[in-house]
């Protein structure tokens, strides 16, 4: 019995995906109607499971470090949490900080993330001004925390040279011997990635290995970038899976590979700890005590950060 609900599992999965590969609607690209050539429009999508401390801090360092006036978007996706997120991403959406899709259960990392993204897409298929399109995704994990300000500029820049579809940074893994784009940061331009005959984010450990798999067989470029190699972004690193177990949530798909990742690794960075020390200094300084209206007015606060910590360190 175990092994037809095993082998029921992967038929549905494998079914699944091959549905939405091959039955969905290709992002469009937007045409100006204007000669002028304006910012890349860039919009930023996330998965959120009772981590509200963790989302506060990815899109504080959103708004204070990168700039809000950077990003067209920023699409939170909450995964029925019961943490206090609900409570906070309302108050955000309600101050126009960001987009709050709610689901009434747990679908996990990647549907989440299809769900940011399709949002997108129909807003993209409707738009009839630059401003309600979206030229670039970049897709982070919610324990990141954004320390350069100039990331936006740089990984952008980055895909445009190579004429390539993806940017992340690359990690040895089992089904990708080129290297894996670790999904904790990527860019991707949607036009060439979000069609028919790319996998979506799936329902797996790592979430992008199908997509990144297909754009490989289909021939389109990916970038390695240095997100977390260059202080871009710090990446704590199983911040889900630490509430999971924390939390005791015996009942999550994931349970028990929580039990054995559940602490922050900082992936890999010797400075990771300092960092996000540094990093906790300034938001607390800004948000006293935690509640939604001081996250939300820490954010709205216009006075731009800059992480000089970065500096400091490079020094040493």
């Amino acid at each position: 019995m175990e092994f037809l609900s095993l082998m029921g599992r992967y038929l549905r999965i494998n079914f699944g995906q091959m549905r939405r590969q091959w039955i969905r609607r290709n992002w469009p690209e937007f045409k100006s109607s204007t000669n002028t050539i304006s910012p890349p429009k860039i919009s930023v999508v996330c998965a959120n499971y009772n981590t509200v401390d963790l989302i506060s801090q990815l899109i504080f360092s959103l708004c204070r470090i990168v700039g809000r006036e950077k990003i067209s978007e920023i699409v939170i996706v909450d995964n029925n949490s019961t943490d206090g997120s609900v409570e906070l991403l309302s108050t955000m959406q309600e101050a126009k900080i960001i987009t709050a899709i709610f689901n009434s259960e747990q679908r996990y990392h990647g549907p989440a993330l299809n769900q940011a993204m399709d949002y997108l897409l129909r807003k993209q298929i409707d738009a009839t001004s630059e401003k309600e399109a979206t030229d670039y995704v970049i897709v982070l994990d919610s324990d990141v925390v954004v320390l350069r300000s100039d990331i936006l500029e740089d990984s952008v820049d980055a895909l445009k040279k190579q004429n390539a579809g993806l940017c992340g940074q690359f990690q040895p893994h089992k089904h990708i011997p080129e290297g894996y784009a670790h999904i904790n940061s990527i860019l991707i331009d949607p036009v060439r990635v979000w069609k028919r005959g790319i996998c979506t984010f799936e329902e797996v450990g790592d979430p992008a290995v199908p997509l990144q798999k297909s754009m490989i067989q289909a021939g389109i470029k990916r970038v390695d970038f240095p997100f977390c190699a260059e202080n871009y972004l710090l990446h704590l690193g199983r911040g889900t899976l630490k509430n999971i177990f924390d939390k005791n949530i015996s009942t999550n798909n994931y349970f028990e590979w929580a039990r054995e990742k559940n602490e922050f690794h900082f992936q890999g960075n010797p400075n990771g700890f300092l960092f996000y020390e540094e990093y906790l200094k300034i938001f607390s300084q800004e948000v006293s005590s935690f509640s939604p209206e001081l996250i939300v007015e820490a954010c709205l606060n216009p006075q731009k950060i800059n992480f000089d910590f970065l500096e400091v360190s490079r020094q040493a």
